[in-house]
């Protein structure tokens, strides 16, 4: 599964959810994230008049493309029930988005 946060249909954050399963259990039992920015978009974003706090724009992104330590950390590697992840996971994103208006799309 990838998020994907665009604007203009120019993207500026990937996000890749992989979901290992045990196939004896049928659970999951390894959860990453991977994250890319596309440097050109966001900085061109970054530089318009579009987002009119830029301070709040950086750390929002730095924060996005820093979910995995969040994954690692907070979720303490607990992924029998991965779907509240994966809905925890989508709300921080939608928020994001929802903020400066930006697209929110699952791939």
């Amino acid at each position: 599964m990838i998020f994907f946060i665009k604007k203009n249909n120019e993207t500026i954050i990937e996000i890749e959810c992989w979901i290992e399963i045990n196939k004896l259990h049928k659970q999951p039992k390894y959860i990453e994230l991977i994250s890319s920015i596309n440097i050109n978009n966001y900085s061109n974003l970054l530089c318009s008049n579009i987002i009119k706090n830029k301070n709040d724009f950086i750390n929002d992104i730095s924060y996005l493309n820093n979910l995995r330590k969040w994954l690692w950390e907070e979720t303490n590697h607990n992924y029998h029930n991965y779907d509240t992840i994966i809905t925890i996971l989508k709300d921080k994103l939608k928020n994001i988005t929802n903020k400066y208006n930006l697209q929110f799309i699952i791939d």
